[in-house]
Formats: structure tokens, C-alpha cells, sequence
């Protein structure tokens, strides 16, 4: 819950931010500007990205975060659907 308002309080200026790191490529460094809180019962890695069916989340200490609207360096506003479409 922490990380979601921390979000919700920094949106739209001066943003939330974060890197996004893949196996093996340079890391990419984007903005957060709009999460949701998702019910989730299994295990969680706090700091883990996962990306599932054109949803990315993050696990926190005690819930899992949705991240819908972020900024890639470099890249303009987007929904996180489309940047994750632009992932190689």
C-alpha cells in the first residue's frame, strides 16, 4: 500500500521512478504514473518484476503492485500494455 500512494502522490510531477532490468540487456529507467493494488495470495519477492499476460507487476512487503501508466527513458507517456508489446 505504501508503494501505491507513494506513486499516487508524486504523479503526474515529479513521478515515481524505477529500473526495469532484463537478462542480459542495459537496464531501463522509467517513470510510474499510475499502479493499482492487486489481491494476491502466493509468496512475494519484494523488488521482482513479473510480467504476465501484458500486465506488469512488482511485489512489495506485503501486497503486489499493477504498474498502468509509465514513461520509458527516452519514450513518451504510455500504457504499460504497449511498452511491454515494444520489449524485446
Amino acid at each position: 500500500v505504501n508503494v501505491h500512494n507513494l506513486v499516487r502522490g508524486l504523479s503526474p510531477y515529479p513521478a515515481a521512478w524505477t529500473t526495469f532490468e532484463q537478462d542480459g540487456r542495459e537496464p531501463i529507467t522509467m517513470k510510474i504514473f499510475e499502479t493499482a493494488i492487486v489481491e494476491w495470495k502466493g509468496a512475494l519477492s519484494p523488488g521482482k518484476f513479473t510480467i504476465d499476460e501484458g500486465h506488469l507487476y512488482v511485489d512489495c512487503i506485503d501486497n503486489r503492485i499493477e504498474i498502468l501508466t509509465l514513461q520509458a527513458a527516452g519514450k513518451k507517456r504510455m500504457p504499460t500494455a504497449d511498452f511491454l508489446r515494444g520489449l524485446k
